[in-house]
């Protein structure tokens, strides 16, 4: 305890050596102003800290509003296409014996109805022998239908409905040689042949352009935010820069994203902090992943930043002309006091003493007249 008085002892000692008296305006002005700065300061930071939150917060709002609207439309569009299986399933196939009856009319008929968002309807027995078609077409040789990926999903997981990866359709002969990327939902179905019932596959083959319109809407901003989806297993079905990935130009952290749970998610992935924002599509399993690089987030502060830097720094010089016209005022009686009292130590018996400013120093001034009056008198009466 001695040891530490003894510090504190010291240091006073030395600041009492060091310092040199200053004048009361100095020490008013150079406290207040040193209050003053330090609280704009934290006032300055915590506002903009709060900004900055807020602004985050938007922005994670301003993600997930546009991922649940995506959501929505991916959605519609899916549950349109099972709609169209189920039809062709349930309306269709079920009612037909395969041996006497055709479902060349109705499958046609449901192509025509929706050939905006389609390339294909088939239908395929157990060991891969095409059924039926729409629109009619050649079947390719050496297709290998059991070996196809979306067949063999429909065969081992007969409950489901199963959607692919986009891949370009190598089932028929196009007279154009133009070949299609498609999505293709297959299920398992019942087949009905004189009266026998045997395992077939359902396949429809929506077009890949109509997901990749409804994304390229969501990616219309020019800026370095974008959205992608990709299936259960990480595997992207659309990204914006979909070809540079696949000549490996550009990589996307989408193996660590599948991990993630729906919601807002902070991650580092090349030395870049990015925002992500993950929405699993019902049913199917797919997410929709939105990217926010930190850095177009922090480039989109720093016209804030500078405003508040500016802002700070306006303040602060008006809080000191403030404070050095509040000094002055409090500090000028006190002044013309001092000077009256230098003018008596100086010599002059009859100095003018200043009487003003606030009450106390008004009552100091009269107080000091009035023992120069009376020294005065006491030295006439000793004198005469």
């Amino acid at each position: 305890m001695k040891t530490i008085e003894k510090f504190y002892r010291k240091i006073a000692e030395y600041l009492a050596n060091r310092v040199k008296p200053q004048t009361i305006q100095f020490t008013i002005s150079v406290s207040f102003t040193i209050i003053s700065v330090c609280s704009m300061g934290i006032l300055g930071v915590t506002l903009y800290n709060r900004f900055v939150n807020r602004m985050e917060d938007m922005t994670i709002e301003s993600s997930e509003q546009l991922l649940n609207q995506t959501a929505i439309n991916l959605e519609t569009y899916l549950r349109n296409m099972r709609r169209i299986s189920d039809a062709m399933y349930y309306s269709v196939i079920k009612d037909k014996d395969l041996a006497v009856d055709s479902v060349d009319e109705e499958m046609n008929l449901l192509y025509e109805a929706n050939k905006d968002n389609l390339i294909s309807i088939a239908c395929y027995t157990n060991d891969g022998k095409l059924v039926a078609a729409a629109p009619v077409t050649n079947e390719k040789d050496n297709s290998d239908i059991v070996g196809q990926e979306w067949f063999v999903n429909a065969v081992d997981q007969m409950e489901n409905l199963h959607f692919s990866t986009p891949h370009v359709q190598n089932l028929f002969d196009n007279a154009a040689y133009r070949y299609y990327w498609v999505v293709s939902l297959s299920r398992a179905v019942e087949l009905t042949s004189n009266g026998n019932s045997t395992l077939g596959v359902l396949l429809v083959d929506m077009n890949y352009s109509s997901i990749e319109q409804l994304f390229n809407k969501a990616n219309t901003d020019n800026s370095s935010e974008y959205v992608y989806l990709m299936d259960s297993d990480g595997e992207i079905i659309y990204h914006p820069k979909q070809k540079l990935i696949y000549t490996n130009l550009y990589e996307e952290n989408n193996l660590e994203a599948v991990h993630y749970d729906d919601g807002s998610h902070q991650e580092i992935f090349q030395g870049e902090k990015r925002l992500i924002t993950v929405k699993t599509v019902s049913y199917t399993g797919w997410k929709i992943v939105s990217v926010v690089p930190m850095s177009a987030f922090n480039m989109g502060l720093y016209g804030t930043r500078m405003f508040v830097i500016m802002l700070m720094a306006l303040s602060m010089l008006m809080i000191i002309i403030i404070n050095q016209l509040v000094s002055a005022r409090i500090a000028k009686p006190l002044q013309r006091l001092n000077e009256s009292v230098k003018e008596w130590e100086a010599g002059n018996l009859n100095p003018t003493i200043y009487v003003g400013g606030s009450l106390e120093v008004e009552h100091l001034g009269k107080t000091l007249r009035s023992t120069v009056e009376q020294i005065n008198q006491l030295m006439h009466d000793i004198l005469y």
